[in-house]
């Protein structure tokens, strides 16, 4: 039995240019193995089956998935978790402001990302100090 070439393989994975192995299958001469009927009706199925949420509460629901703490979040995905803590940033933009009273374009953009470090770090250290509770 003569042995195997890998260079059709390769060559393939070459030419398609991702830097990921390929996961097609092929043949000893180096020809790409096509799903069989049954396998085709198999995947068919169950993409039918994984179509994620269908309901508006679903998806901001999945949305939030990923978020654990909130520490790397943007202000919109933060506040659409927990908007309770919408209200605490308000409040700690208003009292900023009185303080800094930034004018122009560029004072408030940069007031506005000093606020939202302001009010991240605030939550880091109430994090901490929950963790800290629990643990002790």
């Amino acid at each position: 039995m003569p042995k195997s070439d890998s260079r059709p393989r390769l060559l393939a994975f070459l030419a398609e240019g991702d830097l990921r192995p390929s996961t097609k299958k092929y043949s000893q001469q180096g020809i790409q193995i096509m799903a069989s009927a049954a396998q085709q009706l198999a995947n068919q199925a169950n993409a039918k089956k994984s179509t994620g949420p269908s309901t508006p509460e679903g998806r901001a629901t999945s949305a939030t998935n990923s978020l654990r703490h909130g520490l790397t979040a943007a202000s919109a995905t933060l506040f659409a978790a927990k908007p309770e803590e919408r209200e605490q940033y308000l409040k700690l933009q208003i009292t900023l402001r009185e303080e800094c009273l930034p004018s122009g374009t560029t004072e408030n953009l940069i007031f506005e990302q000093y606020t939202y470090a302001s009010f991240q770090c605030l939550r880091a250290q109430s994090i901490e100090c929950e963790a800290q509770d629990r643990w002790l």
